[in-house]
């Protein structure tokens, strides 16, 4: 599995223009001051998203899907929506827990790319994921979904991520280091 998460320069990095979009409207809701309620993001703007959301609640250690938009379920072949993160399984279960606790704990978005490098089907999801409150105050993670098929790769080069995949290793080569994390 390749996999590297960055929380500087997000929307430099960013290959999906949304990721941009939502870096933006995250800090203009904040206003400066931390984490922003989805009510302060507005609910009007979260939707035009919503086909390619994530909204999760932490629960005991683990991480509850609120939503689970179309899109990604559409391509991950299967609909979250009141499920644990804890169901997935091995190094997606454990880089998407380790995601989820730095944004949390830090407060502030954070960039991800991974890919399984499944054969059979293969994605390069791209995610932005924003930490807020709800109306009581209690954590939230928003987590924006971009997913491109791994077989693209040579594209790759052309985005800010600058990844390319190697067809003698099937691996990631010539990405930059900064929050590199070993999958």
């Amino acid at each position: 599995m390749y996999c590297e998460f960055h929380d500087e320069e997000i929307s430099a990095r960013a290959g999906a223009k949304e990721i941009a979009e939502l870096v933006a409207l995250y800090t203009k809701s904040a206003n400066g001051t931390g984490r922003p309620s989805l009510a302060a993001i507005g609910r009007d703007k979260i939707d035009a998203y919503l086909e390619d959301l994530a909204i999760l609640q932490p629960v005991g250690g683990d991480f509850i899907y609120r939503h689970y938009g179309a899109n990604v379920a559409e391509i991950a072949g299967t609909d979250m929506t009141g499920r644990r993160v804890s169901e997935f399984e091995g190094k997606v279960a454990e880089f998407f827990r380790a995601c989820y606790d730095r944004a949390l704990k830090s407060g502030r978005p954070l960039h991800t790319l991974h890919c399984t490098l499944d054969e059979a089907d293969s994605h390069l999801w791209e995610r932005l994921l924003l930490p807020v409150t709800d109306e009581e105050g209690n954590d939230l993670l928003v987590v924006f979904n971009s997913s491109q098929e791994a077989h693209f790769a040579a594209d790759l080069a052309d985005t800010p991520a600058l990844a390319n995949l190697s067809k003698g290793t099937g691996k990631y080569v010539d990405v930059h280091q900064v929050g590199m994390v070993s999958c």
